[in-house]
């Protein structure tokens, strides 16, 4: 990360703070310190790697500070963004567990009515048929019975 406080972005920060998506990040980060504690070589290389990515930032600074102005006015419109979704999806807020569990009562409180409601039409209807079937039948044999005499 880049600590210059210039260049840092609120936007990415508030982003990071989300639940989700703070759960994900720190699951990663498990995952890679188990992949890089996996054998000396997979360390050494991935160490290499860190480095050369902190150079990479490190040498991105120079540039990055001519460039914060348009950056402050994007990480500003992305914290409107940012407010605008908090303010429409609450849930986004909430840890993913709680996401999962709200959502799933949502969807099955929805759904289940309508599949309730899709099922007795098909009773019904079914049963009409049913009703129509043998009660054509009954009349279909009654006039054969009256031509045969």
């Amino acid at each position: 990360t880049m600590e210059n406080s210039a260049t840092k972005m609120e936007s990415v920060s508030r982003v990071a703070q989300l639940p989700i998506v703070e759960s994900t990040v720190s699951m990663c980060y498990n995952i890679y310190d188990k992949v890089k504690e996996s054998s000396p070589m997979v360390n050494s290389v991935l160490a290499t790697a860190e480095g050369k990515v902190k150079q990479a930032a490190e040498s991105a600074q120079p540039l990055a500070a001519k460039l914060e102005g348009p950056i402050k006015k994007v990480d500003s419109l992305l914290c409107t963004s940012l407010d605008f979704v908090e303010e429409k999806v609450p849930c986004i807020k909430l840890p993913p567990g709680e996401m999962y569990e709200n959502t799933k009562h949502a969807i099955s409180s929805t759904v289940e009515p309508a599949i309730n409601a899709a099922s007795a039409m098909a009773a019904q209807g079914a049963q009409k048929v049913a009703t129509f079937a043998a009660n054509y039948g009954q009349s279909n044999a009654h006039d054969h019975k009256n031509k045969g005499e």
